[in-house]
């Protein structure tokens, strides 16, 4: 009878196994069917992405070279293809070699709205803000104060991978801007700073001691009064000192 009872039990778990393997077969083939494709498609994402860092990577490269050879134009052009259709590391660094251009024509706004542009594109912070930061110096002479530090100030949060830049750059944007009691604070933090460099603190010592010695109260009228000056008289060289009499000229 035990043999009996055991042979049914045996038959009965064979009909669940079977009845099992029925009802769940489409199931587990479907998984397995989405698994392949999953694979397959990241496989060909991988390819793809292969495909469009390489192509970014050469014409990125060739704008370099055009621009080395001075050829501003077949280096805009070349810049220009990465920045419209590359990924976004390519296409963040190559709106900042267009900015860079347009900065050397002297083309202030052009150069900071591709340095916006790349700032937003940027795939991380490092990028992003070293974009922002260039637009903020770009503005550091023309642009009202307020507007400065707001572009400047984020970027010196604690966590900002050039907080120490920025900070300098906003305390001059305060010296500049007649606020002398706020830059003198932020220069003798930066001196007194261990996460800045050897310079840094020795530009910000020189900074807070011109402040403290009341010379520093000059600047903000000369960087007004050298903005306002037509860009070709900006441009030219400081006129030559001349030299003291010989001693025994004629009198």
């Amino acid at each position: 009878m035990a043999d009996v009872f055991q042979e049914v039990d045996e038959q009965v778990r064979a009909q669940r196994l079977r009845y099992w393997f029925e009802r769940g077969w489409p199931f587990a083939a479907a998984v397995a069917g989405a698994a392949v494709i999953a694979a397959v498609g990241f496989w060909g994402w991988n390819l793809h992405e292969a495909s469009e860092q390489t192509k970014a990577s050469i014409g990125y490269q060739a704008g370099l070279d055009a621009a080395a050879k001075g050829d501003t134009l077949g280096a805009e052009k070349a810049f220009a293809g990465v920045a419209a259709s590359g990924p976004a590391t390519y296409r963040a660094f190559a709106l900042m070699q267009e900015a860079q251009i347009r900065a050397d024509q002297k083309k202030s706004d052009e150069a900071i709205r591709f340095f916006d542009e790349a700032a937003k594109v940027a795939p991380d912070v490092i990028i992003g803000d070293a974009a922002r930061l260039k637009a903020a110096w770009i503005l550091m002479d023309t642009a009202p104060l307020s507007e400065i530090e707001a572009r400047l100030t984020p970027l010196t949060a604690a966590k900002s991978p050039f907080r120490s830049l920025a900070r300098e750059a906003l305390a001059m944007a305060r010296l500049q801007g007649g606020k002398l009691q706020e830059a003198k604070s932020d220069f003798t933090v930066l001196a007194l700073s261990q996460d800045v460099s050897a310079a840094a603190q020795a530009r910000a010592h020189a900074a807070a001691d011109l402040i403290q010695s009341g010379s520093a109260t000059v600047l903000p009228a000369a960087v007004k009064a050298a903005a306002a000056l037509p860009p070709q008289l900006a441009a030219l060289p400081p006129s030559p000192i001349p030299s003291a009499p010989q001693a025994g000229a004629a009198q």
